[in-house]
């Protein structure tokens, strides 16, 4: 009976354990992330995601990679007097339980070089730096967009909770 108890505590202490390093590990995420397919032969590709921070406290992502292209942007678009530009971006604040959008139309990746041609169903792995040190990782569907995208739809957002 005493060894039953000796493992039964040990089992409640694992699984506490398990449950508070699942929670750090969901303070930050990619939700939904996509690139666009894109023909063959074309060096620059888009991803689209939603950035959702679960906490009271903010992150900053400063640098986001990826083993499938050479360098990749967060970049703004922006529509002044009827003329869109994109601008980059160097970092990206998301405040206390907040999302932040990238989408067609609005902020987005700007992915630089692949390394191979990319074709819808494919998967591309990201991981993104945050100021703090820490960083978090996301893997990408490529999918294929038949049609044209609204400017205003999809346009980049904050949302609180």
């Amino acid at each position: 009976m005493k060894a039953l108890f000796k493992y039964s505590v040990f089992i409640i202490i694992f699984i506490s354990s398990q449950s508070l390093s699942a929670a750090t590990t969901d303070e930050i995420h990619a939700h939904n992330p996509w690139v666009r397919e894109a023909p063959p032969n074309t060096k620059i590709h888009a991803a689209y995601m939603m950035f959702g921070n679960h906490t009271k406290k903010s992150f900053k992502i400063i640098k986001i990679t990826s083993p499938v292209y050479k360098k990749i942007e967060l970049h703004e678009t922006k529509t002044v007097n009827g003329v869109s530009t994109m601008e980059h971006v160097s970092e990206l604040t998301i405040g206390p339980n907040e999302h932040f959008v990238l989408a067609p139309g609005g902020s987005h990746l700007m992915l630089f070089n692949p390394d191979r041609a990319l074709k819808h169903g494919d998967i591309v792995p990201f991981i993104f730096a945050l100021s703090n040190g820490d960083s978090f990782s996301a893997e990408a569907k490529v999918k294929r967009v038949l049609g044209t995208v609204d400017s205003n739809e999809g346009a980049s957002q904050h949302h609180n909770h």
